[in-house]
């Protein structure tokens, strides 16, 4: 059995990504391995580790409320949590783009 079987250990999970673009048909060639833990003790690979950059953010911030363009997230870590792991790449860009802007005193 290899990491990429559906059959995972307790040990195997700990260096897998979390993220669910794994799943789709198009990303099935992408690295499952980790390159980060975030402040949940998520695992995120190369390709995801802007939803574990994401998640560090909101736990340095108490993982506030945001509402920007055409997504908004409530506050808590478990909003948070769903966000990183559920949440298409385009919100998390954008909740990025408006956290630097937030980070550099301009929103």
């Amino acid at each position: 059995m290899t990491k990429y079987d559906y059959q995972y250990t307790e040990e195997l999970l700990e260096n897998v990504c979390c993220s669910p673009i794994h799943i789709e048909k198009e990303n099935t060639g992408l690295s499952l391995d980790a390159v980060m833990t975030d402040a949940l003790n998520l695992y995120w690979c190369e390709n995801c580790k802007h939803r574990g950059e994401f998640i560090n953010w909101g736990a340095a911030h108490s993982y506030p409320a945001l509402n920007v363009e055409t997504y908004a997230i409530g506050e808590g870590a478990y909003l948070w949590w769903t966000a990183a792991t559920l949440g298409i790449d385009d919100m998390i860009l954008i909740f990025l783009g408006y956290i630097e802007m937030i980070d550099k005193g301009v929103a």
